[in-house]
């Protein structure tokens, strides 16, 4: 369910990027790597890895492609790539490589992806600006490059795959996604009445259980609690409970505390 609160915040994202001039396009290298897909199972999945990792603020991945699609859609993708928002053109992400403007190549990590859907991948973006740069995340717990890496929304059309970037906030209300969960689910999360940590405590989350986001207020997001989860279970053999209420879905250093199940039923 999408809020008037989230329709204005993304109006005011698009009248800012609107505003802002993106960067030119450079010129693609002549001669680009025959092209690579990142082996499938490097990827963040649901591990004690996945519980910990940062996520950021976002996500890029592909336009459209087929299911089942792995990492298969960085084989065709360009994306410039800049030493900081506004900063000199350092190198291009390119059919599964990153190039350097050095004449330096190596294969982009598997383990700066992290599963969206299906067997489906997308990279993780560490920040986003209202102008339309994007930080990709190539820092830890991925690689560690020499600073940051960053690119603009304005350029994610250059190459043979369209590509799109999104805040996790809203990726989580599309309505095509499965339902949300703590990361850290053993430990159990308070269930709040308003959007504060010191908010009446409604009830206590345990391990098993789903959540269907209803509203955003900045680090704080109204749910619908299932408990235990009703995800893949007939109506007539589930039998729980369900409340509504606020919990804290991300922090800075983390990102988001839930996120989906992406591995079906």
């Amino acid at each position: 369910m999408l809020t008037a609160t989230r329709f204005i915040v993304s109006g005011l994202l698009l009248a800012a990027d609107a505003r802002a001039d993106p960067p030119p396009a450079p010129s693609v290298p002549a001669n680009l790597p025959e092209p690579r897909t990142p082996e499938w199972g490097a990827e963040l999945a649901r591990s004690p890895g996945m519980d910990g990792a940062p996520l950021g603020v976002g996500h890029l991945r592909s336009v459209g492609g087929s299911p089942l699609a792995g990492h298969s859609w960085l084989e065709a993708a360009l994306l410039p790539l800049y030493r900081g928002a506004g900063g000199p053109h350092w190198g291009w992400l390119a059919h599964g490589w990153l190039l350097s403007n050095d004449g330096q190549k190596r294969p982009f990590p598997a383990s700066c992806l992290v599963e969206t859907s299906y067997e489906s991948s997308s990279m993780i973006v560490s920040e986003w600006h209202e102008d339309g740069w994007f930080r990709v995340a190539l820092d830890k717990p991925c690689v560690e490059e020499e600073g940051p890496l960053w690119s603009h929304r304005s350029l994610l059309e250059l190459g043979g795959q369209q590509l799109t970037a999104q805040l996790w906030r809203d990726f989580f209300f599309q309505d095509d996604i499965s339902p949300l969960s703590f990361r850290q689910a053993e430990i159990p999360h308070a269930l709040r009445a308003g959007p504060a940590a010191d908010a009446e405590r409604i009830t206590w989350i345990g391990a098993a259980h789903s959540m269907e986001p209803l509203e955003v207020a900045g680090d704080w997001i109204r749910v619908r609690v299932t408990q235990p989860s009703d995800y893949c279970i007939g109506p007539e053999d589930w039998k729980g409970v369900r409340h509504e209420g606020w919990v804290r879905w991300r922090d800075d250093e983390k990102g988001p505390w839930v996120f989906i199940w992406s591995r079906g039923c």
